[in-house]
């Protein structure tokens, strides 16, 4: 008797609770997590000093990354620079420290400020990225220090990345060595991916349900 009912309300279950229903938005469920950005790294400096960053994109993120493009940012080419921007879904900005100064946004004289407000509107902090390099330190206590006296970095991006030189080194020498890196530099190169993992991707944006 229990069991023929049983049986009775199985057959009578709502169609989004059968199990191939909820198998399919298992799968769904997956494919979204599986987040394929069309990533530009947008810099004032010459592409060379930024290869070692644009090689972990392309040979450690392949579940991530669809696209690896490169922009030059110049002083009068902002609509050169909106347009690159809708071409992307994750945005990395790019700095170094052989510049002279940090000088990202909030200071005297800032590199990327204007950049910086029309990737936050166009694509979100949480699609955002800044990573400086170069630097002598790069330890927690320098990333805070800028984003106190830099503050539209913590509003308008996802993270600060601090890379030191003998870091950039390490990276450098891991990548023409095919070698490991160093744990503490694994981790740094492991949460850019868990950022881009969580943000809005190629999959997302162009699902039908978008």
């Amino acid at each position: 008797m229990g069991q023929g009912l049983s049986s009775l309300f199985g057959c009578c279950l709502p169609v989004s609770q059968t199990p191939r229903v909820q198998e399919r938005q298992r799968r769904d469920e997956d494919n979204a997590r599986k987040v394929l950005h069309t990533v530009c790294i947008f810099s004032r400096d010459d592409q060379s000093n930024y290869n070692w960053l644009a090689e972990i994109l392309n040979s450690r993120f392949g579940n991530n990354v669809k696209e690896v493009r490169h922009f030059f940012i110049s002083n009068n080419g902002f609509p050169r620079f909106k347009e690159e921007v809708s071409k992307c879904t994750f945005a990395i900005l790019y700095h170094t420290k052989n510049r002279g100064r940090i000088n990202i946004t909030d200071v005297t004289d800032s590199l990327y400020e204007d950049e910086l407000e029309h990737l936050f509107t166009a694509i979100g902090a949480e699609n955002t990225i800044i990573v400086i390099d170069d630097l002598e330190q790069s330890d927690q206590q320098e990333k805070d220090r800028i984003l106190q006296e830099q503050s539209k970095i913590k509003s308008m991006a996802r993270d600060l990345f601090l890379f030191n030189r003998e870091e950039k080194q390490s990276l450098l020498r891991a990548q023409n060595n095919q070698l490991p890196y160093e744990k503490g530099l694994q981790d740094k190169i492991q949460l850019i991916q868990e950022i881009m993992s969580k943000g809005v991707g190629f999959s997302i944006r162009h699902s039908k349900n978008y």
